[in-house]
């Protein structure tokens, strides 16, 4: 499920509270792109009081947009904003905008992952946290629009973030591993951990890990520390999907 926001930047009236950028662009279950988004959340403005990751602003008491493809329908729309986000980024820079974090999801292409990376370069600054949650795939398999080569820019992404949010799947791909050669065991899980923060550079969150019949969770590895920690709560009978994109938010929060 899929929210949009439009947000009118021109009118909203920035103050010096704490702000954040998501750029992001979903995927449905076929592998194929929904909608992209680009918003800004000013949290004391009281012009925009959004809520990171978006998608679940439904829960909120915030309306739906068509751009679903849920079921698929001769009425689903689609709006690629692809072309809009360098004049938004643009607009921030005359309006004077800094961000304490920026997070990025799913990107559609490599065009689009360049445009991220120019953000960085613009409004990247001392103590900016920088969130790559690398949405490639999911049960061993890339996404049908995910390439090697879409694979490989992805990567180069996320090597610059503070943080990392992959799935099992989108490990291996990061690791340029065989989904089965994927580790079932604490010990070789935290190998890949080790290995996924580029010698303790970056945090990670690996999402989608099990220990033991029953139970799912993450692994975690804090660069601030260098420690390890597992924590897993019970396993539901039920996929549910969207929820990748609600956890990388609640840990960017």
């Amino acid at each position: 499920m899929i929210t949009q926001y439009t947000i009118p930047v021109q009118n909203c009236q920035l103050h010096s509270a704490e702000r954040a950028v998501i750029i992001e662009k979903n995927v449905n279950r076929k592998g194929e792109t929904d909608h992209e988004t680009c918003s800004a959340d000013c949290r004391d403005s009281g012009y925009l009081r959004l809520r990171p990751l978006l998608h679940h602003g439904g829960a909120a008491g915030i309306g739906r947009s068509a751009h679903t493809a849920f079921p698929a329908s001769e009425k689903a729309t689609f709006l690629d904003l692809t072309g809009q986000m360098a004049g938004t980024a643009a607009h921030w820079a005359e309006l004077g905008v800094t961000f304490d974090a920026i997070y990025s999801g799913f990107l559609g292409s490599a065009g689009q992952i360049g445009l991220i990376e120019d953000f960085y370069r613009q409004f990247r600054r001392e103590g900016t946290l920088v969130l790559v949650d690398p949405v490639m795939g999911d049960h061993g398999k890339p996404y049908r629009t995910y390439t090697p080569e879409l694979c490989g820019r992805m990567r180069d992404l996320a090597a610059q973030a503070d943080v990392i949010t992959p799935n099992l799947t989108e490990a291996a791909l990061l690791l340029e591993e065989d989904y089965a050669d994927l580790p079932r065991d604490e010990e070789g899980l935290r190998a890949w951990l080790e290995r996924l923060s580029l010698d303790g550079r970056r945090s990670v969150v690996l999402t989608g890990v099990s220990l033991r019949p029953g139970a799912i969770g993450a692994g975690c590895f804090d660069r601030a520390t260098g420690r390890i920690r597992f924590a897993m709560a019970r396993q539901e009978p039920a996929q549910f999907p969207g929820t990748g994109d609600l956890f990388a938010s609640v840990v960017l929060g």
